[in-house]
């Protein structure tokens, strides 16, 4: 019985460590290719120039940073 509660800590835990570093990984880069005017498309909608990296919106990126290092 210790065994297998140990090791379903083990996968869980193993499990979870993935999930924290494809997250991180994902920030990262995120990050790096909104601040980078020359990794990021510019997209032209009507009058509004909006740029975007891997599909996320870099201003919405931007702004929900800049709320969460103000906090």
């Amino acid at each position: 019985m210790k065994t297998k509660i140990r090791t379903i800590l083990l996968y869980s835990m193993a499990v979870l460590l993935l999930l924290f570093l494809v997250a991180f990984i994902f920030r990262f880069l995120i990050d790096y290719g909104c601040s980078a005017p020359w990794i990021y498309s510019v997209h032209k909608f009507g009058n509004d120039e909006i740029g975007s990296f891997l599909g996320v919106r870099c201003d919405f990126w931007n702004r929900v940073y800049q709320i969460q290092y103000n906090r």
